[in-house]
């Protein structure tokens, strides 16, 4: 269960916007769960993982499908509040499946530049019963959020294609679609 209930307003914003930022909906466990699962991901990376911004000062570790080889990251999936969450934010009246994880980690102060995309392009599904659980679990200043928030919000309704975070080219495949 959610750490407090996400109120109309928050919902609002998020239909108005396409955006909100719901503070404080994992308790102190939860984060400090994940913490961990993060430290083990890195230090035991999955199959799909990339080191990003290689040359560059400071580490940017990425990977994907993290809940299928990781324990706990299996259990954030089933038994945190994240779907529950996803869930009131888009009014879904059964259900909400999770079909794509990602983890980015980036020690502070990294040289490696966050690639600046759209989540969209990368799902393969359609709609506006889509959401992202983005999910920091140590601060980040209000500042660093709202300029990723406010590309997003400059692009509204143009076509915007996927990109290969490592190599910041066209994304060629997709899980599930053609060569």
């Amino acid at each position: 269960m959610a750490a407090r209930p996400i109120t109309e307003a928050e919902k609002q914003t998020f239909w108005n916007d396409g955006v909100v930022c719901l503070r404080d909906m994992f308790d102190a466990e939860w984060i400090t769960r994940m913490q961990s699962a993060v430290d083990d991901a890195v230090a035991h990376p999955g199959p799909m993982s990339l080191q990003l911004g290689q040359g560059l000062e400071g580490k940017f570790h990425g990977d994907s499908f993290v809940w299928t080889w990781q324990d706990d990251f299996r259990a954030f999936v089933f038994d945190s509040p994240a779907a529950e969450i996803a869930q009131q934010v888009l009014g879904a009246k059964e259900r909400v499946t999770l079909f794509f994880d990602t983890l980015l980690v980036k020690q502070p102060a990294s040289q490696a530049p966050t690639p600046w995309h759209h989540d969209q392009p990368y799902w393969p599904v359609d709609g506006d019963q889509v959401c992202t659980v983005w999910t920091p679990l140590r601060p980040c200043s209000r500042c660093s959020w709202r300029s990723r928030v406010s590309g997003w919000f400059a692009s509204m309704g143009q076509a915007v294609s996927a990109q290969e975070f490592h190599r910041r080219q066209p994304l060629r495949r997709l899980v599930g679609s053609a060569a």
